[in-house]
């Protein structure tokens, strides 16, 4: 089988993120629902719960799939985050450097593989990122390697021709600068790749974010917020 048909058989991944949770600005949270509630989804998208909704500060990691036969994903997903999210040092450098900052949603983009709200933030984004990249890339750089490099991570590789697990943190289009986005839809289909469909322009709608969450994201983008799976940075 090629290596085409191997990324065709896995699941959407996981991810390990900063995140702004529209939730958290409850007064303006309904005025962001009310104006994307109208928003042309595809019919094969899945809605993701309006509790769940985030913007993406800084993606740190991704995670493709678990050791065959040792854990499901949620278990993994938890034993990739602990020693990250109880690393004293790296969570109080982050909450140190962060600082208030205010989203304007300004245009929904939709894709074959989801639907999204962007956003342009303050320049307090960028600079958080900035400092953020610094202080993830060692423990990150640890982790992805000792994942990567494992008896498990290379049975991986070799079934399913990608990675186990991967840094995000260099990503150019979620780590620098000051737009940020949110889905708000999200296909179950990992083939369908980011073809962009249409774009629609929004206004009058900003969020307004005094914390973001330290957190595992689910392949539905779903984020339980429970003790295991989420740190508050504020």
């Amino acid at each position: 089988m090629t290596t085409k048909g191997h990324r065709s058989q896995l699941a959407r991944p996981w991810y390990i993120s900063l995140t702004a949770v529209w939730q958290d600005d409850a007064e303006n949270l309904q005025k962001l629902n009310a104006l994307v509630a109208s928003v042309r989804v595809p019919r094969h998208h899945l809605l993701i719960p309006e509790n769940c909704r985030h913007c993406t500060v800084v993606a740190i990691m991704k995670i493709n799939g678990h050791p065959v036969g040792t854990e499901n994903m949620r278990d993994f997903a938890r034993r990739i985050f602990e020693p990250i999210r109880s690393n004293s040092g790296l969570v109080n450098g982050l909450t140190a450097e962060f600082k208030f900052f205010t989203a304007r949603a300004y245009e929904v983009r939709c894709f074959d593989n989801g639907t999204v709200v962007q956003f342009t933030c303050d320049q307090h984004l960028e600079e958080f990122r900035r400092h953020a990249r610094t202080f993830l890339d060692a423990p990150v750089s640890l982790s992805v390697k000792g994942h990567t490099n494992s008896e498990a991570g290379r049975s991986f590789r070799e079934e399913r021709g990608v990675e186990l697990v991967e840094s995000m943190l260099y990503d150019p289009s979620k780590n620098f600068g000051t737009k940020a986005f949110g889905s708000i839809a999200r296909s179950p289909c990992r083939s369908d790749d980011s073809t962009e469909r249409w774009c629609e322009s929004l206004t009058g709608v900003e969020l307004k974010f005094k914390k973001i969450h330290f957190l595992v994201s689910d392949e539905m983008l779903s984020n339980p917020r429970n003790s295991e799976e989420d740190a508050l940075i504020e």
